[in-house]
């Protein structure tokens, strides 16, 4: 990445034309299922993946600061992840932008906030911001490497472990708090509360004011799968939710190395489910979100809209029909990363 000192506020880096020319899914685009997860996590045969991170950078001057910034900056381009010019919520900082993707009109990544004194800068990328790095060649490298010259903290930062044989379901993760797998080895024993919504059941270990959490839930349901689809019943996420306090850092090396801090947190509950867990794939994930989404919305339409369709298709062709109603959601817009995609 550039070394280049850039001391102007972050600008919007995404015009119409760009939008128009890297839209995801327009005709002519095929799902490239080959492509996979980075090599890194690949070689190194890790199973459990980041889903979400807070990062803070101390600078000691403004130099540092700028060149922070541009670093930044160029790593989230090369994610196809853009700084625009709407704000975030700014409790403790003085400025902000949030973050969306390049190839999606409306999908937040994050954002980005900031000191008026220039010292200190916050990065937060959400799971589709950690889906894109996931899957890029350079991983999280370049936020380790821009510690090497300024100082990096991690604030908050979530590791997900899926299982899909139906093992390690929630009945698994009742079971081992039942019997205290899940108590540390002094203190109080951690809450558990239980929750159930037509997205299936939720269950969370630990206090959300604590700096150590698990969240496990049914992930099949939750994308709203087919009944019939295999990963329906059996697709169970671990996720780990940590936050650093004052007395309890946390160290960098995480990114390198989630899987022994995810076992590590309890090892009574995962030393084994680890082992012999599957490694997650970013890819197959989105593909199966996107593609839940989509088909549960192509049943709607047909069924709303259906015959509104075949009546155009008497005097329009598919590419105006489609020009005609298609939009933009003008909240939340689910799309496959333009690195599945290739024309």
């Amino acid at each position: 990445m550039s070394n280049k000192i850039i001391i102007e506020p972050f600008e919007v880096t995404m015009s119409q034309k760009n939008i128009q020319e890297n839209r995801g899914l327009e005709f002519g685009f095929t799902l490239q299922t080959g492509k996979t997860d980075c090599p890194y996590l690949l070689e190194n045969k890790i199973k459990s993946r980041i889903d979400y991170l807070t990062v803070q950078f101390k600078c000691a001057n403004t130099i540092e600061f700028a060149i922070a910034k541009s670093k930044i900056k160029d790593w989230l381009k090369e994610l196809r992840i853009k700084v625009t010019s709407s704000k975030p919520s700014l409790k403790y900082f003085d400025f902000g932008a949030l973050l969306n993707s390049y190839d999606v009109d409306i999908q937040r990544c994050g954002s980005l906030k900031w000191k008026s004194n220039s010292r200190l800068l916050q990065l937060e990328l959400t799971g589709f911001a950690c889906e894109l790095i996931n899957m890029h060649s350079d991983y999280f490298f370049p936020l380790i490497e821009i510690s090497k010259s300024i100082p990096v903290d991690i604030k908050r930062i979530d590791i997900a472990l899926d299982d899909k044989s139906g093992k390690y379901n929630m009945r698994f993760a009742q079971k081992r708090f039942s019997s205290g797998a899940f108590n540390a080895r002094t203190g109080a024993k951690p809450l558990k509360e239980n929750i159930k919504s037509n997205s299936g059941r939720s269950m969370y270990i630990g206090s959300k004011r604590s700096n150590k959490q698990m969240v496990v839930y049914e992930k099949g349901k939750q994308l709203e799968l087919p009944k019939n689809h295999k990963d329906f019943n059996n697709w169970t996420r671990h996720e780990l939710r940590l936050k650093a306090r004052s007395d309890a850092p946390i160290p960098l090396d995480i990114l390198l190395k989630p899987d022994d801090y995810f076992v590590g947190s309890y090892p009574r509950v995962y030393q084994r489910m680890l082992k012999v867990a599957e490694p997650r794939n970013v890819t197959r994930e989105t593909i199966a979100r996107c593609g839940s989404f989509l088909s549960k919305k192509l049943s709607n339409l047909k069924r709303q809209y259906g015959s509104t369709i075949t009546l155009a298709k008497q005097s329009m062709t598919d590419a105006e029909i489609i020009k005609e109603i298609e939009r933009v959601n003008k909240k939340f817009q689910p799309s496959l990363p333009l690195t599945l995609l290739t024309k």
